[in-house]
Parts: structure tokens; C-alpha cells; sequence
């Protein structure tokens, strides 16, 4: 009876053996989907992991970008605001509408011709003496004088006149249009520099072959004059735009 019962006991045992060697024999049943149950939790985790790591890379990059455009870069960019030369208004400031009126117009076989109301003051056409009063009443906006304490309740930083706390102030759009009357008068050089265009006004304009830009706007509409470029007594290339 011994000898039987070690025979079954190893008989047993060689089962159990087999068993397990069926178990772990690659491409079994049990071993695929054990290899299953493992892959589909990682393949998960990993596109979670991916597209975590994607939306902070994105929010890092729109973080950057808005940062970059905070700090006055990029273009179409808009103005930054609450700069040193930016001033606050003050209620003692009055303002007046004015109304700008004028513009060109074609007739039927094509010839372009100005637009304007009769009566109202003329800035444009042919030079003469009516237009340059009228320019010079326009732009004729003398520097103001405040005291330090205006000064300092703008926020902004003055020179001050030596010995005085008297700083001097310019409306910066009073300046613009009077630059925008110069490219006006260079237009029409032949007018007013018949001999040649003076070195002082050379330097004015910034050289003698100067490229200008300017974009005069407001609420209603906008002006441009894209290119015009002069040197001494001969006009180069004039494009309004």
C-alpha cells in the first residue's frame, strides 16, 4: 500500500506540474489575458499622461505669448497702456468736435476729383495762402507750462527749467499734425522751396532722402500717406494712399 500511495503522490504531483506548465505556456488563455488586462490600463494611463503633458505645454505657450504681448512686443499688437509719457485727463481739459469733411471721387470716364463742403476751412488742393492760415490756426498750439505738482499728480517724468518747478508740456497730436502739414508743403516743394529745400529743413525731415510715414485717425476715419520721399530741390516719389 506504501509503495501505491507514493506513486499516486507523485502521480499528483507530476498533474499539478503539467497544469502549471500549461498556464505559463505562451499564447495559453490564461496568459493572454492576463497580458490583456495589463496592456489596456497602460495604453490609458499613457494617452492620459500625453495629453496632460500637451495641455500644460499649451497653456505654457499661451501664458508666454500673452506675457510677450503684455510687455508692448509682437504687432498689430495694440498699444500698452499707463506709460511715463501717457497722460491722465484732467477735468480742467475741455474738448471740441470737430468734423473733418472731404475726400476724392471719380467721374464717369474715370478723372479723380476732391470732394469737400463749401464754406468749411480747406487744408488740401493747390498751395496758397488760404490753406497755410488755415494749417497754422490749426496746429497753432503753443507748449504749456505745469508745476511740480501737476507734474508728479500725472505720474509721468519732467525736466524741470534749472532752479524752477516749472516743467513744459506739448499735446503730442498738435505735433503730428504739424509734421503731417510738412509733408503737406513737400508735396507742392516747387511752392515753397523754389530754390531747394533749406539744410535746416533737411535735418527737419530727418536727412536729406527722407522716407515718411504717417497715419493720422480718429473715431470716423483714417488718413494715410504711405510713402513720400524727397531730397534736396527734387521730389523723388510722392504715394497718398
Amino acid at each position: 500500500m506504501h509503495p501505491q500511495y507514493t506513486e499516486m503522490s507523485s502521480s499528483g504531483s507530476s498533474f499539478e506540474d503539467e497544469r502549471q506548465d500549461k498556464e505559463d505556456t505562451p499564447g495559453s488563455p490564461q496568459q493572454q489575458l492576463t497580458i490583456h488586462a495589463w496592456r489596456f490600463p497602460t495604453a490609458a494611463s499613457l494617452v492620459i499622461v500625453l495629453l496632460t503633458l500637451n495641455a500644460i505645454g499649451l497653456g505654457f505657450i499661451f501664458a508666454s505669448v500673452t506675457s510677450y504681448r503684455r510687455n508692448g512686443h509682437g504687432a498689430c499688437q495694440g498699444r500698452e497702456t499707463h506709460l511715463s509719457t501717457e497722460f491722465q485727463s484732467f477735468p480742467t481739459l475741455s474738448e471740441e468736435l470737430v468734423k473733418y469733411t472731404g475726400g476724392l471721387a471719380f467721374t464717369a470716364p474715370g478723372k479723380m476729383y476732391r470732394t469737400g463742403i463749401e464754406g468749411l476751412p480747406r487744408y488740401v488742393g493747390e498751395a496758397s495762402d488760404e490753406v497755410d492760415d488755415n494749417w497754422e490756426l490749426l496746429v497753432d498750439v503753443q507748449p504749456v507750462n505745469i508745476t511740480r505738482e501737476e507734474a508728479l499728480q500725472s505720474g509721468g517724468e519732467f525736466y524741470y527749467f534749472p532752479g524752477t518747478d516749472i516743467a513744459q508740456i506739448e499735446v503730442s497730436f498738435t505735433h503730428m499734425l504739424h509734421c503731417l502739414n510738412f509733408v503737406r508743403r513737400a508735396v507742392y516743394w516747387k511752392h515753397y522751396w523754389p530754390k531747394g529745400i533749406s539744410e535746416l529743413d533737411q535735418i527737419h525731415t530727418g536727412g536729406k532722402k527722407t522716407t515718411a510715414s504717417m497715419s493720422c485717425d480718429n473715431t470716423s476715419n483714417a488718413t494715410s500717406i504711405s510713402r513720400l520721399s524727397m531730397s534736396s530741390g527734387q521730389k523723388k516719389r510722392a504715394a497718398p494712399t
